[in-house]
């Protein structure tokens, strides 16, 4: 029988990046730019860009169900709300191993004064919720001709 040699600081390596990566990860998703707060069980990814004539949220919610999802804007923010529930078919003792998270989740974001919120427009399709946020017409840029 060969004789397994123990390297204490090899496993302290190992532990510490493990540690890192999943400390790397949370700090990643609590402290997004523009992110006012973030809460719950788990929370979705989400990007959050600009074009020329609006602001586009898309949030990946895989199997959660559009009726367990709310989307509220209020002046200077957009929140996202929601639930994603453990299918009934599947208990939580019959797992040998569960990595996903269930449950409710909570996001907010700072927009700027300029979104139009009576146009805004959101879909949700194959798992993806995309909200296009238009920004108001008056500030939008525009040339300003110098006369000379």
């Amino acid at each position: 029988m060969p004789i397994a040699h123990w390297d204490p600081v090899r496993e302290l390596l190992s532990l510490q990046e493990r540690m890192n990566r999943i400390i790397d990860q949370t700090l990643s998703r609590s402290h997004s730019e523009g992110e006012l707060s973030s809460s719950g069980a788990w929370s979705p990814a989400v990007d959050l860009y600009e074009s020329d004539k609006s602001l586009i949220l898309k949030a990946e919610l895989p199997e959660v169900e559009q009726s367990d999802i709310e989307l509220s804007i209020d002046e200077d923010r957009v929140t996202l709300r929601g639930q994603r529930r453990l299918k009934e078919e599947v208990s939580e003792k019959q797992f040998l191993r569960m990595e996903r998270s269930y449950g409710p989740f909570h996001r907010t974001f700072e927009l700027p004064a300029s979104v139009d919120a009576e146009k805004v427009k959101a879909e949700f399709k194959r798992g993806v919720l995309t909200v296009t946020l238009p920004k108001r017409a008056s500030e939008k840029g525009r040339q300003i001709p110098i006369s000379g």
